[in-house]
């Protein structure tokens, strides 16, 4: 008889200590974003970015910047 009642109390402290071991977890989604050629329109010194002015190779306006931020901010979000 005192064999069934250990046996009954250790299965019950197994079944309460797995159940106490169950954990929820919060899912928690990270991302990035390269926003390394991100240029606005202005040159400035000490950075590679002439190309990216009105008077550079692309004619990168204010427009084009303005729908590129527009554009991204719809990615990211």
């Amino acid at each position: 008889m005192l064999h069934k009642f250990l046996v009954l109390i250790f299965a019950l402290c197994l079944s309460v200590s797995t159940s106490l071991a169950q954990k929820q977890y919060k899912v928690v989604c990270v991302a990035f974003y390269n926003f390394e050629n991100l240029f606005d329109t202005y040159d400035m010194p000490g950075k590679n970015d002439v190309e990216f002015t009105p008077n550079g190779a692309n004619h990168y306006t204010e427009e084009i910047y303005l729908e590129k931020l527009d554009n991204l901010a719809t990615v990211v979000s």
